[in-house]
């Protein structure tokens, strides 16, 4: 499985992911360079935040690549772990708002 789903949240979005990210069983957060990864069992979803500088909001991402382009599974809890990732994009989904709060032609 590989597949994407970016998002826009503020900083206190990010502290009510990150909450419910640590109340899930065998969850925790490592924290990387470019990109943060949730980490679950022997495998991980990689988790970019939004950043907000200078008035640009840009997007943050949770990604999963379960498999290599063979289709082999890079890691043993690969079900557990897209279950997971299913899970964390649903709970992004129900509290986002998919619309154009402002545009900017400069």
């Amino acid at each position: 499985m590989r597949s994407e789903f970016q998002y826009f949240m503020s900083q206190d979005d990010h502290a009510a992911f990150d909450g419910h990210l640590l109340t899930i069983d065998g969850v925790s957060i490592k924290q990387g360079k470019s990109f943060d990864e949730i980490l679950f069992g022997d495998g991980f979803i990689q988790y970019e935040r939004s950043i907000l500088e200078e008035g640009v909001l840009t997007s943050g991402r949770i990604a999963i690549a379960s498999t290599d382009r063979e289709g082999v599974y890079n890691f043993s809890s690969h079900k557990a772990v897209e279950e997971l990732y299913k899970n964390l994009r649903n709970w992004l989904k129900k509290r986002s708002i998919n619309t154009l709060v402002c545009y900017n032609e400069k």
